[in-house]
């Protein structure tokens, strides 16, 4: 289930979005990724068009 957490989205940096917490290894590591993968994508592909 989605939460609002407090940090920004690990992949595209957002902060206002909602945010699924992604197990990365077995040793308990974890990140949080925004739960809309559309635009999560749409915010990466602004971000690398712009550096």
């Amino acid at each position: 289930r989605p939460i609002r957490a407090p940090h920004a989205c690990a992949l595209c940096g957002a902060t206002d979005s909602y945010l699924d917490e992604v197990l990365t290894d077995d040793a308990g590591g974890r990140m949080f990724v925004c739960s809309d993968t559309d635009y999560c994508t749409a915010r990466q592909a602004a971000r690398q068009a712009a550096e």
